[in-house]
């Protein structure tokens, strides 16, 4: 018998980190403040978890 373990997949390995505002193309920038103002203006009830993009 071996006493090696198979490293398993964990939730941290599988996580994106959300890229930085100043980091993302513009093409992203405009879809994140598009979505933050459809947020803002449905006061949460549309994209409600934006801030995680």
């Amino acid at each position: 018998m071996s006493d090696q373990q198979k490293p398993t997949q964990t939730s941290t390995a599988t996580a994106r980190k959300p890229t930085p505002y100043k980091d993302m193309t513009s093409n992203k920038k405009l879809k994140f403040i598009l979505k933050l103002a459809i947020c803002i203006i449905s006061f949460g009830m549309i994209f409600p978890n934006v801030m995680s993009d």
